[in-house]
């Protein structure tokens, strides 16, 4: 009987793909060629283009050490494989592309053996968009409206919660952003629309303070706070843009507060609009209803304006050398005074997602453990001495995670189970890659016994 017991942490390899939708994996027409070209006028050099995905054997098979596989690989055939990824080539050797002493070229990136039969647990996760934390006060709709009472104090809170905030204020302290106003005499002045002068004056206050406006007031860094309010509105034909607008795309500057000298205007990304048209389907408004900029100037003028507002918490600011994964909090609104918070919507639009495959939260976890470790010498100069990441800042990737042992029989009843855990990343424009590289992970998966990719 043999003793197999361990407390080890895996070890991380990643392999990153680079390419176009129609770039294969390597084994497409290459099968039996070895990674390193062993004859001709290239002998020495590595076959897998930058970023180029290869499987190959890695003994205890009828394939050839270190020659690719067939694109569907079985542990009859090949008992252990390896995964490679090219790196940048020199243009003149064509070997891996030179740097820095003490650095040194490295042509392409393997993992570990992946011994079929032993434990393999393979998953896949696609790539998922990051979300905004939303709220929304008020309502478009019937119902859910806000109350007006006049010469009354009325006031919002925001509430943060996050990792973020647990290290700047404790996990047992809230940071809470308040902003209030106080009513004039809407009857008396026979004010045309109290509601949109009411919400407007509120999210100005707020807005005055965000650091992603930039707003002039009296703070030299014009303001500090994590939130932008939009002002929503029913009537289509409201100044504004509708929220389902085709012209409101990744790029797009929204202006937030109209009338200011400096500011005011948040640049638009695919998650803050997906965010915001999720908050918006989420109460039931309707699709097209109108972002409408704040503008004192002309607040409660306007007979069908500003019905409610919405809430965006957006990222944290980065600081230079960041080693913190997570960006964004969670917000909850509390309606403190002048509301009447039974009957006014008060409504939590989408939370804080991260997202998945991210290069943010990949180039985070590659720099903590397979980066740290190819350079594992001297991490105490300024800048730290360590290969090109292979993670692309911006990309989108869908990431397969293979869990398998190095295993070696150390003597006559003991085992030594060393865990791996590579991580391979295609970008979700790789279709090709995808789909090939799925097909030979299960059928390895397949014939050596073990679930296939989930």
């Amino acid at each position: 009987m043999y003793n197999k017991q361990s407390t080890k942490r895996a070890v991380e390899t990643f392999l990153v793909a680079k390419g176009v939708s129609g770039t294969a994996l390597y084994n497409t027409g290459n099968v039996g060629n070895n990674i390193t070209n062993l004859a001709g006028a290239n002998k020495g050099k590595t076959v897998l283009a930058d970023g180029q995905i290869g499987i190959f054997a890695a003994g205890d098979g009828t394939t050839a050490i270190n020659t690719a596989t067939a694109v569907t690989p079985t542990l009859p055939v090949d008992g252990s494989i390896y995964l490679a990824a090219g790196l940048p080539k020199d243009p003149v050797t064509g070997l891996g592309t030179n740097v820095p002493y003490p650095l040194w070229p490295r042509p392409f990136e393997r993992s570990g053996d992946i011994q079929g039969k032993y434990n393999i647990v393979a998953t896949y996760a696609a790539y998922a968009a990051p979300m905004f934390s939303t709220w929304i006060v008020g309502s478009t709709l019937a119902t859910g409206g806000v109350n007006i009472i006049d010469e009354q104090e009325y006031s919002l809170q925001v509430a943060e919660f996050g990792y973020h905030n647990d290290i700047m204020y404790s996990s047992e302290t809230t940071n809470v952003i308040s902003a209030s106003y106080v009513t004039p005499n809407y009857t008396a002045l026979a004010t045309t629309n109290p509601t949109d002068h009411l919400l407007q004056h509120l999210a100005y206050e707020f807005n005055r303070n965000s650091k992603h406006l930039g707003i002039y007031n009296n703070n030299v860094f014009h303001g500090n706070a994590n939130i932008v309010v939009i002002g929503i509105g029913k009537n289509t034909a409201a100044a504004g843009i509708a929220a389902n607008s085709g012209t409101l795309i990744p790029g797009y500057v929204l202006d937030v507060v109209n009338n200011v000298n400096l500011g005011g205007k948040l640049v638009m990304t695919a998650e803050s609009i997906a965010s915001i048209q999720a908050a918006i389907a989420k109460a039931g408004f309707n699709a097209a209803s109108k972002l409408i900029p704040i503008n004192l100037s002309t607040a409660g003028t306007v007979a069908n304006n500003i019905d409610a507002l919405l809430f965006l918490s957006l990222d944290r600011t980065p600081v230079y050398i960041d080693r913190i994964p997570f960006l964004k909090t969670n917000i909850k609104i509390g309606l403190t005074r002048g509301f009447d918070y039974p009957t006014v919507l008060s409504l939590q639009g989408s939370t804080a997602f991260e997202g998945t495959g991210t290069s943010k939260l990949l180039q985070d976890q590659y720099r903590k453990t397979h980066g740290q470790r190819l350079y594992n010498l001297n991490h105490t100069e300024f800048p730290v001495i360590e290969f090109p990441s292979p993670i692309v800042d911006g990309e989108k990737y869908n990431t397969y995670i293979i869990h398998h042992e190095d295993t070696n029989q150390i003597d006559l009843t003991n085992i030594s189970a060393s865990p791996l855990k590579t991580i391979v990343c295609v970008p979700t424009s790789m279709t090709t890659m995808n789909t090939q590289l799925t097909t030979a992970i299960n059928s390895y998966l397949t014939s050596c016994g073990a679930p296939t990719l989930i």
